[in-house]
C-alpha cells in the first residue's frame, strides 16, 4: 500500500512538473521567466550606478574634508592670529610670530601646497619668502603680506565648508 501511494505521488509529481514546464506563465506575451531576468538585471544596474554616485561623492567629500583639514583650517587660524596680534599695534609694518608658527605656515605650504590656486600660492609664496627672523626665537612677518594672504585663505576656506555642507 504504501509502495502505491509513494508510486502514484511520483507520477502526480511528474505530471505537475510536465504541465508547468510546458505551459509558462505569459505576462503580455513575455513569459514571467525572462521579465524576472529582465527585472533583476534592471535592479542590479541602478544598484550599479549609485555605488558608483555614492562613492564620488564620498570622494570629493574626502578631498575636502582633507584641503581643510590640512591647509586651509591651520593656515586660517595663524594668519588670522598674526593679523589680530599685528593690528592690535597702532600702525605695524610686521608682526613677531613664534618659530614653531612660522615653520607651520612653512610646512602647511611645502606639504599641501598644491591645493592652493595660483593667487593663493603666491601670497602665501611672498609671505613665507619675505619673512626676516627676529629675536628670542621669532619671525617677523610684514604686515601687508598678511593681509593680502588672509582673505584669500578665508574666503576659499568658507567656499570649502559650503560645499562640505552640501555633501553632507
Amino acid at each position: 500500500m504504501i509502495e502505491r501511494f509513494l508510486q502514484t505521488n511520483s507520477t502526480v509529481t511528474t505530471t505537475i512538473l510536465q504541465q508547468a514546464s510546458s505551459t509558462p506563465i505569459v505576462l503580455l506575451g513575455i513569459p514571467l521567466t525572462d521579465w524576472i531576468t529582465a527585472i533583476t538585471g534592471v535592479l542590479i544596474a541602478l544598484f550599479a550606478i549609485v555605488t558608483v554616485l555614492e562613492g564620488r561623492k564620498n570622494r570629493r567629500k574626502d578631498s575636502i574634508e582633507k584641503k581643510l583639514e590640512r591647509l586651509y583650517n591651520p593656515l586660517f587660524e595663524l594668519l588670522d592670529a598674526f593679523a589680530r596680534h599685528g593690528h592690535a599695534r597702532q600702525m605695524p609694518v610686521f608682526v613677531e610670530v613664534r618659530d614653531e608658527n612660522f615653520r607651520s605656515i612653512v610646512a602647511a605650504f611645502r606639504n599641501y601646497g598644491h591645493y592652493l590656486s595660483h593667487d593663493e600660492h603666491e601670497s602665501v609664496k611672498r609671505l613665507v619668502s619675505e619673512a626676516w627672523g627676529g629675536e628670542d626665537g621669532k619671525t617677523n612677518l610684514k604686515m601687508s603680506n598678511i593681509d593680502a594672504c588672509l582673505p584669500l585663505i578665508a574666503e576659499k576656506r568658507d567656499e570649502l565648508k559650503k560645499r562640505l555642507e552640501g555633501l553632507v
